[in-house]
């Protein structure tokens, strides 16, 4: 993944994931900068799909009903 698309990316899940919603409304409110603000949720993106590769599940989507469960192997 390069830089261009880490950033829109993050752009991205700031607008539809409630959880980086939260966090990215939270850091401009706390008056961070644009570009810090960014490369936060990136940052935390990457943690959460991190946490997600390692304990095995998949994307819970809540629009379309699936649920968090493990993968098969």
């Amino acid at each position: 993944m390069t830089v261009a698309h880490s950033i829109t990316s993050s752009a991205s899940a700031s607008n539809w994931n409630p959880v980086l919603k939260a966090f990215h409304d939270r850091l401009t409110a706390a008056g961070k900068l644009p570009k810090v603000v960014i490369v936060a949720v990136m940052r935390k993106m990457i943690t959460m799909l991190n946490a997600m590769v390692r304990d095995d599940v998949v994307w819970a989507d809540r629009l379309s009903g699936r649920h968090v469960l493990p993968t098969a192997r």
